[in-house]
């Protein structure tokens, strides 16, 4: 019983734990600025940080430090309860994942993921749609036409390997057992999950 409970900490904590999760996001939110910089040709900090890459750290306690400002029309309470739904969807999302302790799976679960994953970026329009003024409404036109365009060749690629999967190895739509195949994907259909990548690496770099 101590044995158990000192493992689930253990993994709590460290892998796929809060750790592991804090690094990740640093790692990916750098790889994704140097990607995005280099194609746009633009020279970003290189001082916070081995190679920048505590730039995202740097750029979150900026964020935490600013002071909220609201105007008479702007809404208080509502965008916290969306924001904290959007934060509840990830972490929904993230239990049917073999990076869950004790992964739930059932049968065409990837229909809720579907729409969970719609929740956040919605969620994010919300937030700022809900201090209204005229820059904010530009801003927010601006970041639903871009969802209209990177959204259909992300879910396009989410779709792919699921499809696959469920076709030849059983796996129901299912997001933990296309998880589980996922290694026989790539080697039965190398072109359809190199397609399917580049479409999720379009898809996010928008």
């Amino acid at each position: 019983m101590v044995g158990e409970i000192a493992w689930l900490i253990l993994e709590a904590v460290l892998y796929p734990g809060l750790l592991f999760v804090v690094l990740m996001i640093i790692f990916t939110q750098w790889l994704y600025r140097k990607l995005s910089a280099r194609i746009q040709y633009r020279r970003g900090p290189i001082h916070a940080g081995p190679f920048g890459i505590l730039q995202p750290l740097a750029d979150l306690i900026k964020l935490l430090s600013k002071e909220d400002v609201y105007n008479a029309y702007g809404l208080v309470k509502s965008p916290l309860i969306v924001i904290s739904l959007a934060i509840g969807a990830l972490v929904a999302i993230t239990l049917t994942t073999p990076l869950a302790t004790k992964p739930l799976s059932s049968p065409f679960d990837s229909v809720v993921v579907l729409y969970l994953l719609a929740l956040t970026p919605f969620a994010i329009a919300y937030l700022a749609a809900s201090n209204p003024n005229p820059y904010t409404m530009i801003g927010v036109a601006r970041y639903l036409a871009l969802l209209v365009a990177a959204e259909p060749p992300f879910v396009m690629s989410f779709l792919t390997p699921l499809i696959i999967a469920s076709k030849y190895n059983g796996a129901d739509y299912s997001i933990y057992a296309t998880s589980e195949v996922s290694w026989r994907i790539w080697l039965e259909n190398p072109l359809a999950m190199a397609l399917a990548t580049v479409a999720s690496f379009i898809g996010l770099m928008a």
